[in-house]
């Protein structure tokens, strides 16, 4: 054969592996990366190192082959001079610093700083490092290479690790496939080429004898190779070749020396210079058995020496006869070692091989392996130096070193039975052991076994105790205390505390103390939510912090104080308190403090909005705890992570980190993770719709909580079912589980969890409608989330109770509450609550359908962004009631059947039939209307040609004949009754009345009248179904015929045909209808209004030259006639009548239409003066003449010269100033009061009195001959109520004189209101017609008519008081009474039918010989009446 089979198996590895992919990947240069090949043994990994070595040699300047050594704990320190080529004495540089300055007993802590110092050393550059045999490697510094690469991403680091199974988390992972026929064929071919018949058939043998291993294959070839004989697998049937067996073997066939050799280069790790070749005795035939060892595949030279391969199985070999090797022979390669200080490792593995020890190379290995954080292997060691330890402080200190290196290493189990062997072996001793209290109360607590440690803190408590630990322990206790909710006992500790920390020597000691008390009692108020005294005292911890130099306390007091912050939704301080504390963290190079940061930063994005950066921190922080591997804290940020693609709306990424989160809970017994987890997919698949299996979660939390007695995790997830089944509907089971929530409230401190607890109770008692039990809970609950600024739970809680209040119908506090939670969720950027407030001001607005629709417009824009289906739903579903208010039915149809949809993904059954209900009710309705269009336009047209027809007729009479008619025809009415009428009252007497089909001796006539009676007077429609009065109508409707609210008529229609009953839409067309009727019948009433009033006018233009005097009645003819005659005659005048009458017009005409009228017209009441005043008014007086009389005053005569002097009153004039006004009109002359001489005038006298001048005379009160000398010509002036024919004049007058002067637009005056003008007495006459103008005008609406509810009491009620006056005075009997009302009754309707006898006989109900022989009792006849 031409080929060995070394040389046939690298031929045949490097032809099928590695893949592309992998070399690909190897080839980029711009990324670190992690590639893992891994297969079982003899599947060709130890062929590959150099396959690859010599393909991608062209591609690296450095390639470095890493062969591990299982002799070695830790191999670190090479693995960094490989990838940086830090020395070993820059290594050891870089440990002390790290243990004094940054230490934290956390192997990634570790990593991260000696990273960060080779990367600002620049050290690491692309390379490519190829780690064989991998799983020889400890785990340790597995972990650093793996930190390594994902942590220099960017540097172009390529790692190769050959493993058997697969060890990374993070790698690129590459399986080696086993080998099956093919393969086995082609390494036939491979080996003999000549021999085709044997490639296919002796392949399936092949596989079966090796089982697929490379190394039995080799070894099956090399004996069929050396023998010379062609291929034949007969000999190897029988045989055993199992692959550890075979390479046993191997060893076991090799000499003495080969096997001393072997054992050399392994623990001396490769190449042996010839001083140790010497030393060792093994320099005779040295370079033949460092060929038979190559050719053995032993060993390999990868050109910068020779490796040991396959060190596990060799170790395993030595492991299994440690005897073999003489003693000498072993000390001697102890010795070797001792001259290399790197060998370290090498002599304490050898020693413990050996059952060997030496103290101080075991515990100066311990020392190492903790300084580096590789706690695992530390631990082994001191568990070996405690084997071999004998003094009690000997002992002691393993024990304390052991235990702490094990809780280090997470065997947190184990660490607490090393410390509870440390401390009775302190007990047994009689030594000091607070420092192992300590640690096992602190391994015991972090285990969950919080009652334990405290007992342990409370047995152990010396007199001789250390005062520092003695803090420490009570500090311990406290916390402890804490996280048992054991509060007032932690507070009395920290009490203790600070009252005794002065006892400390140590300055730093006692800042540090009083720091992490203060830390505690801040984390008690935060637990018990007095957020403001939590706030308070972390402030505090943090001087103290400061203080003490203490960098990790600061960072932990930054992140309370960011949490608080979060929880106010004070979010800015929030994250400057998170990203101080993680400033921090990345200073001190606490990996660990920094992915908390990160994943309380991610949570505080979250609830800002902001995903994206939420997403982003979270990530962060889950790839640091992977590396970390802390379980716990890796299930909390799978939870956060989960929430925020809920938030997000990536619901599948958010199940996906919940069940991370629930299943690494589950491993690790973290069951308050595991409830979490199981209440966030419970909450998950809530807000994807998918209801039942959000029940079959919270259903798992709750059996999770009651099996750990869990009493917080039992209320929460109770909240939440509650919550779920009062948004399906089921409120008695939603209150049942709320009930039992609350019923566990006393065994919980948490008041965050009962306010959210009571927020959800008062929301389903408030659906319940037992308002009055659910208002404590929601006010209590905002009140406590607003005490402590709960931004989110605030905007919550002003929505429920905003629903409570429209619930409630207190639209006014539920508009604030919903205005309140729009500001705040839009402060928030919450697009969930914002859309939510939109809904709730939609329920607000549900009687102004418009604002509703605009309202659930934006509350739908924003559930469609956050993906709320059940609030969208809900939303959906008012929209379609608005819609179908509004009559928009085929939107309405179409948004119904899209929510139901929506519906059945979440399965609310009650929801589903409202939706289905309220959707069958639409298509009915839009089914019906579609019919009806047609009808309906019918009828629409029906109405425009009738009121069109209406709108043709101007005669009154004639109009309201045919209106009747039209109102009947267009309700298809079987008869009806049209009545008008003006008055403010139900009226005696109706203007018009026409009735249709209603016999006139029909007894039902007088109750229809009552009724539409009772219709004016209310002003309200009434609709009766078979009306007990009238058993034959099925239906009868009465409108009011109206405008601007006066009654003016009413309409009263009836059916009897059938089942026929007015419909809704029938009933709106009489009422649209019967408006315009009694609007056109208000036109031609106006309009003849307007003709009368003009008709008026023109009489008031067109009559005498007495212009100021209105009136055209005979009385006022007779006076105008005498005016004229006496007008330029210096005649007196004596005008005689009552006052209001116009006699000073009178007056006033007399002068300005006479020859005076350029001269003064004096008038003076003589009624207002008294004597001597009227007397020096009238007459004048000299200065003098009497006290006060300081100038001369010429007298009304004097001053009237020429004129005419008007003496108003003169009746009420005394004897002595009648006198002297006869002298004048005698003489012509006054004389001045207190002058000597006389004053020649001409004036023109014209007296008035209100009372007979004669009388006065006759009562010897008046001088005769005075008045005779005024009644020279008389004219007697009427009252008004002597002229009603000048009444409508007067008052049109006085109706255009104050429209003009209020500046107001009154048309006119009704004719009813005319009718009471005229019937009344008028005792003030004209004037008070003038006063009642001017209050009408004043009252009256603007462009309106003045009505009789425009004038005074007194004159609209006058006619009514007048007939009750007139009945009192009568004193009649009863028959008397209702003989005088019947004789009126037959006058009035006689009239009305102009005395047809057979009309009138039918419209009183009477037969035509009755109605005569009335006529006759009562003497009636048309000339009479």
């Amino acid at each position: 054969m031409s080929q060995k089979p070394y040389a046939i198996m690298h031929e045949f590895v490097s032809e099928r592996f590695p893949s592309r992919k992998v070399l690909d990947l190897l080839k980029t240069k711009k990324s670190s990366n992690l590639i893992e090949l891994s297969g079982k043994t003899g599947s060709g990994k130890s062929y590959l190192t150099q396959i690859l070595v010599d393909k991608l040699r062209p591609n690296f300047k450095q390639i470095k082959v890493y062969s591990p050594h299982p002799f070695y704990y830790n191999q670190l320190e090479q693995l960094v001079f490989l990838t940086s080529g830090l020395s070993a004495e820059e290594f050891s540089e870089l440990v002390n610093q790290y243990q004094t300055g940054y230490k934290t007993g956390r192997k990634y802590d570790f990593f991260y700083y000696i990273i960060s110092i080779l990367n600002e050393r620049k050290l690491l550059k692309p390379m490519l490092l190829i780690v064989d045999d991998c799983d020889v490697l400890d785990s340790y510094s597995r972990d650093y290479l793996q930190y390594l690469v994902h942590s220099s991403p960017d540097v172009g680091i390529k790692i190769v690790v050959l493993t058997q199974s697969h060890l990374f988390g993070f790698s690129t992972h590459e399986p080696i496939p086993a080998l099956n026929t093919d393969a086995m064929q082609r390494i036939i071919q491979l080996a003999f080429p000549d021999e085709k018949d044997s490639h296919a058939s002796g392949s399936e043998v092949l596989q079966t004898i090796s089982g697929g291993n490379l190394m039995v294959v080799e070894n099956i070839l090399a004996e069929m190779l050396a023998s010379g004989r062609s291929f034949d697998l007969s000999p190897f049937l029988e045989r055993n070749f199992d692959p550890q067996h075979l390479y046993f073997e191997g060893l076991n066939k090799l000499d003495k020396s080969q096997k001393k050799l072997l054992f050399a280069m392994f623990a001396l790790d490769g190449n042996l210079d010839d001083k140790q070749v010497k030393n060792l005795g093994l320099g005779r035939n040295l370079k033949k058995n460092l060929e038979i060892l190559s050719q053995q595949n032993l060993i390999a030279d990868f050109g910068d020496g020779y490796k040991v391969q396959r060190k596990s199985s060799f170790m395993q070999w030595l492991e299994n006869d440690p005897e073999q090797f003489d003693a000498d022979f072993k000390q001697k390669i102890l010795a070797e070692c001792e001259a290399y200080p790197d060998k370290l490792q090498v002599m304490v593995r050898l020693q413990s091989l050996n059952s060997l020890y030496n103290d101080e190379q075991f515990k100066s290995l311990a020392q190492y392996l903790e300084q580096i954080a590789d706690n695992e292997n530390a631990a082994s060691i001191w568990q070996n130096v405690l084997k071999n330890s004998t003094k009690p402080m000997d002992v002691y200190n393993a024990y304390l070193r052991l235990g702490i290196a094990q809780s280090a290493s997470k065997d947190k189990h184990t660490a607490i039975e090393t410390f509870r062997e440390a401390l009775q072996f302190c007990t047994d001793h009689s030594l000091a052991a607070e420092e192992i209290v300590w640690h096992l109360a602190s391994q015991l607590f972090d285990q969950g076994s919080g009652s334990v440690a405290l007992e342990i803190i409370k047995k152990y408590s010396p007199a001789t105790i250390d005062e520092y630990w003695k803090q420490k322990i009570l500090l311990l206790k406290a916390d402890i205390l804490t996280e048992m909710e054991m509060f007032d006992e932690a507070m009395d500790v920290l009490d203790d505390i600070l009252h005794s920390y002065n006892k400390l020597e140590d300055k730093k000691h006692r800042y540090q103390v009083q720091a992490d008390a203060k830390k505690i009692r801040g984390k008690i108020q935060y637990y018990i939510s007095d957020w403001e005294q939590a706030e308070e005292a972390f402030k505090e911890a943090e001087k103290m912090y400061n203080l003490a130099g203490d960098k990790s306390g600061l960072a932990a007091i930054y992140n309370n104080l960011g949490v608080l912050f979060m929880f106010q939704a004070d979010w800015q301080r929030s994250e400057q308190y998170f990203l101080k504390s993680l400033s921090i963290e990345q200073e001190t190079f606490n990996l660990n403090g920094i992915s908390v940061c990160y994943n309380n930063l991610g949570g505080l994005m979250d609830d800002k909005g902001d995903q994206t950066r939420s997403l982003f921190y979270l990530e962060e922080a889950i790839n640091l705890q992977k590396l970390l591997n802390e379980p716990y804290n890796i299930a909390n940020i799978y939870n956060n992570i989960g929430i925020t693609f809920a938030d997000q709306g990536d619901y599948a990424k958010a199940e996906d980190a919940h069940r991370h989160a629930l299943d690494t809970s589950i491993e690790f017994g973290f069951y308050r993770n595991s409830i979490a987890s199981l209440n966030n997919l419970g909450a998950l698949y809530f807000k994807m719709g998918e209801w039942s299996k959000s029940i079959e979660f919270y259903e798992q939390a709750i059996a999770k909580s009651e099996e750990n007695s869990f009493n917080d995790g039992l209320i929460h997830s109770y909240s939440n079912l509650g919550e779920l089944y009062e948004k399906q509907g089921e409120l008695n089971l939603a209150y049942d589980l709320c009930f039992k929530g609350l019923e566990l409230l006393p065994n919980v401190n948490d008041q965050y969890l009962k306010a959210d607890l009571y927020g959800n109770i008062g929301s389903v008692l408030t659906r319940m409608q037992k308002f009055k039990e659910a208002y404590p809970y929601l006010s209590e609950s905002l009140d406590f989330f607003k005490s402590i600024n709960a931004g989110d739970k605030i905007v919550e809680g002003y929505q429920k109770q905003a629903y409570y209040f429209i619930l409630s119908h207190s639209n006014e506090s539920a508009d604030y509450y919903i205005n309140e939670s729009l500001k705040m969720a839009t402060e928030q950027n919450s697009y969930k609550e914002i859309g939510q407030a939109y809904y709730l001001k939609a329920l607000l607005e549900k009687n102004n359908p418009e604002a509703a629709r605009e309202h659930l417009n934006e509350a739908l824009r924003y559930f469609v962004q956050t993906n709320e289906d059940y609030k969208l739903s809900l939303a959906n579903y008012e929209l379609a009631q608005v819609l179908f208010e509004l009559e928009e039915w085929e939107k309405a149809l179409e948004i119904l059947k899209n929510n139901k949809k929506i519906i059945q993904r979440f399965g609310s059954i009650k929801l589903l039939e409202q939706n289905d209900i309220l959707s069958q009710k639409i298509s009915r309705e839009y089914a019906a209307q579609m019919q009806e269009m047609k009808f309906e336009e019918n009828l629409l047209n029906q109405f425009y040609e009738i009121t069109q027809k209406l709108n043709t007729i101007s005669d009154l009479d004639l109009l309201i004949e045919q209106s009747l008619d039209s109102l009947i025809e267009l309700s298809d009415a079987s008869g009806g009754i049209l009545v008008l009428h003006s008055g403010t009252q139900a009226p005696d007497n109706w203007d018009y009345k026409i009735f249709r089909n209603i016999a006139p001796e029909s007894k039902l006539r007088e109750n229809l009248l009552e009724l539409c009676s009772e219709v004016y007077q209310n002003n309200e429609v009434i609709d009766l179904k078979q009306p007990h009065f009238a058993p034959s109508f099925n239906n009868l409707i009465c409108i009011p015929l109206s405008i601007r609210n006066d009654v003016l008529g009413v309409v009263l229609l009836f059916t009897t045909e059938g089942s026929y009953y007015f419909p809704e839409r029938i009933i709106n067309l009489l009422n649209a209808l019967a408006n315009q009727v009694i609007v056109i019948i208000e036109n031609i009433r106006n309009a003849n209004l307007e003709k009368s009033h003009a008709i008026i006018r023109e009489q008031l233009n067109a009559s005498n030259q007495y212009a100021n005097i209105i009136g055209n009645s005979p009385q006022m003819e007779k006076i105008f006639e005498i005016i004229d005659k006496v007008k330029d005659t210096p005649t007196t005048v004596l005008l005689e009548g009552p006052s209001g009458t116009g006699k000073e017009l009178i007056a006033r005409a007399l002068h300005y239409t006479s020859n005076r009228r350029n001269k003064k017209f004096v008038a003076q009441y003589c009624g207002a003066l008294p004597e001597t005043l009227l007397e020096s008014e009238l007459f004048g007086h000299v200065k003098g003449s009497f006290t006060g009389a300081i100038n001369d005053k010429k007298g009304l005569f004097e001053i009237a010269d020429g004129g005419t002097f008007f003496l108003d009153e003169i009746a009420d004039i005394s004897p002595s100033t009648q006198a002297k006004l006869l002298r004048f009109l005698q003489e012509g002359e006054v004389k001045r009061v207190g002058a000597t001489k006389t004053e020649k005038v001409d004036v023109r006298v014209v007296c008035a009195t209100n009372t007979s001048l004669m009388d006065r005379v006759n009562e010897g009160t008046f001088r005769l001959d005075l008045y005779y000398r005024l009644n020279v010509v008389r004219i007697e002036v009427p009252p008004l109520s002597a002229r009603e024919g000048d009444i409508p004049l007067l008052a049109i007058h006085f109706l255009d004189k104050y429209t003009k002067r209020i500046g107001k637009e009154v048309h006119g005056i009704t004719e009813e209101a005319m009718k009471i003008l005229e019937q009344f007495n008028w005792p003030g006459n004209v004037r008070q017609l003038e006063n009642e103008i001017e209050r009408a005008v004043t009252l009256a609406e603007p462009g309106s008519s003045i009505k009789p509810t425009d004038f005074s009491d007194e004159v609209l009620h006058f006619m009514e008081n007048m007939r009750m006056l007139d009945m009192l005075d009568n004193k009649q009997t009863l028959k008397e009474a209702i003989e005088e009302l019947e004789r009126k009754m037959i006058v009035q309707c006689m009239e009305e039918c102009d005395w047809n006898q057979t009309q009138a006989a039918k419209e009183l109900g009477l037969s035509r010989q009755g109605l005569i022989k009335k006529l006759a009792r009562y003497n009636l006849n048309r000339e009479e009446a």
